[in-house]
């Protein structure tokens, strides 16, 4: 029988049927129905797209690999009575796996408490997908976020309380179906002055001078005597620090500072001055 005298078979009106929907990640699956015809030639199976699900070509088993929609032919090869042929199935829709993602060590807990003066820190999280990931803040000023490979690194700016989300993006296969939320407080943070001399000597003679010390906050200086009565012997500006020789003796002068915006007040400090008369001087 010639080319020309070949038969169209039934193959092209037959049923091909799959299932109208799959979720990435579940089980592969059989065709619905196989289509049949009056013709014995070998039939094989392809994907429209292998992007969204994949066909075997002669077994028919079905496997999503993305979402989308994607239909499959049949081709049944050409025999010695019928001609070659193809039929498409109905559409199928594959879904992406919803999950979830889970807080990264050391940082598992709803809240987060820090220090002004803190170092940076880092939050992430985990899942099994490989989506980006997004991190926000509720109030930019008091942290801000630096987002490399998938990590928020938090750099503290302020005292305050802020909401940090993190996001992960849908890809092909997957949709996260949680947010990571951390509430992260930060508080005043701890300085120290520093810069005082434990013990100075002076003459009585010897001009006023400043005491003065340190520290990272900007909290207001204040000085003064540790105890009063020893006027006699020097005074101290209580805002300026100028200490001015008065008669021999010695007196303990106390810097104090006050909190700040972003610091506690730290610890007081002290220094004794001890101030020899006129004529004469410490011996040691």
């Amino acid at each position: 029988m010639s080319r020309l005298d070949l038969k169209s078979s039934s193959f092209s009106t037959s049923t091909f049927s799959v299932p109208n929907s799959m979720t990435y990640g579940d089980s592969p699956v059989n065709i619905t129905t196989v289509p049949t015809s009056d013709s014995s030639g070998a039939i094989t199976y392809a994907s429209s797209n292998t992007n969204i699900a994949t066909i075997h070509p002669t077994t028919g088993l079905i496997t999503a690999v993305g979402a989308g929609a994607v239909y499959f032919i049949a081709t049944q090869a050409q025999t010695g009575v019928y001609n070659s042929n193809t039929r498409n199935s109905n559409n199928m829709s594959v879904n992406r796996k919803t999950i979830t993602q889970s807080k990264n060590s050391p940082y598992t807990a709803d809240t987060i408490t820090k220090y002004y003066g803190d170092a940076a820190f880092q939050l992430s999280t985990t899942s099994i997908s490989t989506a980006s990931k997004t991190y926000s803040l509720s109030t930019p000023s008091v942290v801000s976020i630096s987002n490399v490979s998938n990590v928020a690194n938090v750099t503290i700016n302020n005292v305050g309380t802020v909401t940090i989300t993190g996001s992960q993006l849908a890809n092909s296969q997957y949709t996260t179906s949680n947010d990571a939320v951390w509430v992260l407080t930060v508080e005043k943070g701890t300085t120290a002055l520093t810069g005082l001399s434990a013990t100075i000597s002076k003459n009585v003679t010897d001009a006023a001078f400043y005491v003065s010390a340190t520290s990272s906050s900007t909290g207001t200086k204040s000085y003064a005597l540790s105890d009063p009565s020893n006027e006699a012997v020097l005074t101290v500006n209580s805002s300026s620090g100028l200490v001015t020789l008065k008669g021999p003796g010695s007196a303990r002068v106390i810097i104090s500072q006050a909190a700040s915006s972003l610091y506690n007040a730290p610890v007081d400090v002290s220094c004794v001055i001890t101030v020899t008369e006129a004529g004469s001087a410490l011996q040691g």
